[in-house]
Formats: C-alpha cells, structure tokens, sequence
C-alpha cells in the first residue's frame, strides 16, 4: 500500500484546494516507494512549481482594476463550495466575487438548493447566461417550476436563479466586462465556467482582443 505523505503545510508556489494536497500527497508516497532514496526535500523541490491541471483555480490575470482574476471548471456546488474554502484561505483579507455561468438547465433545476448554499458564502456573486448546449425550452414543458413561472426563455430562467441565489444576472459579455471594471487590488474574482465563458475570457484578457 502506497502512504500518504503530508503535504498540506508545505510551501508550493501555486494555489491548491483539498484535491489537489491530497494528490500531491499520494504522488509524493509513489516516488518514495519507487525510489526509497529521494528524500521528501527532493521530491518537494520538484513538485513546488507544479501549477495544477488546466482550469482548476487557474490564475488568469491581474484586471487594470488591479484584482485577480481566476477560472476554474466547476460546475457542481461541492466544486464552488472546495473553490471557495481553497480561496477564502489563500485570501482571507480579500473580497472574494463568484461569476458563475451554469451548464445545463436540468443542473440547476436539480441542484438550486445546493448550488445556493455552495454560493452564500462568497460576498459578491453574479450569474451569467446559462450554457444550454443541446437543451431546447419545450424540454422543460412538463417542469413544475416552469409551468408555474411560464418562463419563455432560457434568460428568464437565468434571472429567476440568480435572485434565488442572490446574485446579478448578466445576460451578455459585455455585462460581464462592465462587472470586472469594477473590482479593486483587494478583490478576488473567480469564474466557473463549463461552458464558453472562459473563452470569451481568455480572448479579451489574454488575447488581446
């Protein structure tokens, strides 16, 4: 059996959450049990740049606002929930702002009461337009909530969510454009996106577009 090696006090150069300590750890065990002469300083030095797979707590960059701006794939609430406990400890003097572009309708009709509660504790939350994908409105004919709201598109549904949660709707891009000019040194803001919103991020800020 492969031991776990703590890792979570260790000093590494890049933002991590539980998931992240946890393989880090058990990578750490593997070298060791390959290789019983690598010391954990070894080891350690080489994983410190280690940044963390694509889009998870990626650091995207500093906005002219002067805050961060961070993307990461979550779209479940137990992944906004361990974002925001990973960012809340990296950052406890900061403002922390949640942008979060749902995917899929049958998610959120399925998760609101979790996603709110993975959300509350952010202070600031927005939403953005909901990735549909393939989803059609007449999918939903026979949802309780939609017959009893009569939403007639996806926007409206979006802007019923995001009061639920207590957040801003932002039904464009350039909404979200307004939103991140907005933010100052001492705030963090983070995306979760499944869907294109991070690369309509990564165009404007990234690109140079």
């Amino acid at each position: 059996r492969i031991k776990q090696i703590p890792l979570k006090h260790r000093e590494l150069d890049h933002i991590r959450g539980k998931p992240t300590d946890c393989n880090a750890s058990l990578v750490a065990g593997l070298f060791q049990e390959l290789n019983p002469e690598l010391s954990l300083e070894q080891i350690e030095k080489e994983m410190k740049p280690f940044k963390g797979i694509w889009r998870r707590m990626e650091f995207l960059t500093t906005l002219p606002s002067g805050a961060k701006l961070f993307s990461d794939y979550g779209h479940i609430a137990s992944s906004i929930q361990l974002a925001y406990e990973t960012l809340r400890n990296r950052f406890p003097d900061h403002k922390l702002l949640a942008i979060f572009q749902p995917h899929q309708t049958h998610r959120v009709l399925k998760g609101r009461a979790d996603f709110q509660k993975a959300l509350a504790p952010f202070d600031q939350r927005a939403i953005f337009s909901i990735y549909t994908a393939r989803e059609k409105l007449s999918d939903f004919a026979d949802e309780p909530l939609f017959q009893e709201q009569h939403f007639q598109s996806f926007s409206e549904f979006g802007a019923y969510f995001a009061k639920a949660v207590k957040a801003e709707y932002l039904d464009t891009f350039q909404q979200v454009q307004e939103l991140l000019a907005t933010p100052d040194e001492k705030t963090i803001v983070v995306v979760f996106t499944a869907g294109d919103l991070d690369y309509q991020l990564r165009k404007t800020f990234l690109m140079g577009h």
